[in-house]
């Protein structure tokens, strides 16, 4: 009798079956980050395979090192994954405790530190993971493995900048060569190191720092794309006009502003009142007409108009017959673009943005302006090249957030503003929660939350706390990790508040 196919089986297709032939070994990396979707992939991926076939699942990760929450990462998944199968192979667990990276100092500090910060008990469903020592393949330095130092007052958050670039300086001066990072939690926390840095004439490199929206040759490329999209708006026009490829002065902007000239313009441009700002730069560029608007001009402005004007009318009227992307980034050549910037760090945030532009436009247009916006914030510019690569030896320090350092090392490793706590919301609309249990077992919990004048319900209540208590246990393994990216010594810096009794608190 015929086997009927489940609906799993009707699902492979002949080219999932073929894969599956020549999937023979699967290595998971920072297994400890994954989450209950990416456990189903897995499962799906090896769901054929038998017991001694030759093929191989080798998992890696460190329960210490779980810190990708918001992104659903469930660490009970990790410590599960040692008890139970996953799909039909039960992996074998292989602890590893010697720490290969950092000197015996760092190494003891962290395992008194945190031996009694992390939890005692297991908890799979809240992923609360007891500490698991290390043993220090390197010896001990001659000086104190780590320090901290703690700031007070008003001023405390310049005070710590300066001691941070002082501190930065000495390093540099006394052990040349040796790699410094500088790791905080948000990035709005370097706010105050980084001014410190420069006015220390130090050479650094941020990682993912700084946003591409707020870098001016990527402001500059947003005018340009906004003003061949909407010819009406002054303010992209403005601000495209002032641009250093063009270089009108205040003067000369209030001017081309405040002129006015209907839709009696050339009609090249065409008399529609939506093109306004394009006839009027037209009108005010043509010199000869001796209009008493361009007269007002600087001889500087009467110049740039004269050569500019030009060079947009001639985009405004091919915009259609290139793609967007390539409209602005002739008509941004043609400016002179390119003169105006400031090394290959620029050159790469401009090619950046261009990439992005040309994956959102549609039919030489540009339909969703503010999703392109919010893209645009997503992004973070490249390292800068005056302050990155130092061909004179001299050491360049890594500005990053924690979880950017993750897998990464560095002889000194200071981690600032440890009393500082990054944004979150602590009222989203939904809230859930994925519960496993140590039997492997998965179960959803979801509750809205309450109109503004109702309280909140009891499910919606729990979560929070649950929220709340799964964020401090993940707290506690991102300090663990930047802690342990120190080779040499770790420096520790907070401000500090008068405590009710005797002494201060963090």
């Amino acid at each position: 009798e015929a086997i009927e196919p489940s609906p799993e089986d009707e699902s492979i297709s002949d080219i999932t079956l073929r894969l599956d032939y020549q999937l023979r070994h699967i290595l998971v990396d920072e297994f400890q980050d994954t989450s209950g979707a990416q456990i189903k992939l897995l499962e799906h991926l090896i769901a054929g395979w038998q017991p001694d076939d030759g093929r191989t699942l080798f998992l890696v990760g460190d329960a210490m090192q779980s810190l990708y929450g918001f992104r659903n990462a469930n660490v009970g998944l990790f410590i599960n994954a040692q008890r139970h199968p996953i799909g039909p192979v039960q992996c074998t667990p292989l602890a590893l405790s010697c720490n290969f990276r950092s000197q015996k100092g760092v190494i003891d500090w962290v395992n008194d530190t945190f031996s009694e910060a992390f939890p005692a008990v297991p908890d799979i469903s809240r992923g609360a993971v007891p500490y698991s020592a290390s043993e220090a393949f390197k010896a001990s330095g001659a000086d104190p493995a780590v320090s901290f130092q703690g700031f007070c007052g008003d001023d405390y958050q310049q005070a710590e900048a300066d001691y941070i670039a002082q501190t930065c300086r000495d390093i540099c001066d006394n052990q040349p060569g040796e790699s410094i990072a500088i790791l905080v939690r948000g990035r709005g926390h370097l706010k105050s190191i980084v001014p410190a840095l420069r006015e220390a004439k130090l050479k650094w490199q941020a990682i993912d720092i700084t946003p591409l929206a707020s870098r001016m040759p990527v402001i500059d490329m947003l005018s340009i794309t906004r003003a061949l999209l909407s010819p009406a708006d002054k303010i992209p026009w403005l601000a495209l006009l002032r641009a250093p490829f063009c270089g009108l002065n205040a003067a000369d902007l209030l001017t081309v502003s405040n002129s006015t000239f209907g839709t009696s313009c050339n009609q090249s441009v065409g008399s529609k009142q939506g093109d306004a700002i394009l006839a009027q730069l037209e009108r005010l560029s043509n010199s000869d007409d001796h209009n008493a608007a361009f007269k007002q001009l600087s001889v500087h402005g009467q110049s740039a108009l004269n050569r500019v004007v030009p060079l947009l009318l001639s985009a405004w009227k091919n915009r259609s017959r290139n793609s967007l992307r390539e409209t602005v980034e002739q008509l941004w050549v043609e400016l002179g673009g390119p003169a105006t910037l400031n090394g290959s760090a620029d050159l790469s945030d401009v090619r950046s943005y261009l990439d992005l532009l040309e994956n959102w436009q549609r039919a030489g247009s540009l339909p969703d302006w503010t999703g392109f916006q919010q893209a645009v914030e997503k992004l973070y510019a490249s390292p800068s090249g005056d302050n990155g690569s130092d061909n004179t030896g001299q050491t360049v320090i890594q500005l990053m957030t924690i979880h950017k350092s993750k897998g990464l090392e560095f002889d000194h490793v200071i981690l600032p503003g440890l009393a500082r706590s990054s944004g979150s919301d602590n009222k989203p609309l939904l809230r859930w929660c994925q519960h496993i249990d140590e039997h492997n077992q998965m179960s959803l919990m979801m509750a809205p939350l309450g109109a503004h004048d109702e309280e909140d319900d009891s499910v919606y209540s729990y979560l929070k706390h649950e929220d709340a208590f799964k964020t401090r246990l993940e707290n506690t393994r991102v300090l663990y990790v930047a802690a342990t990216r120190a080779i040499r010594k770790l420096y520790l810096s907070a401000s500090l508040k008068a405590a009710k009794k005797q002494g201060w608190l963090v």
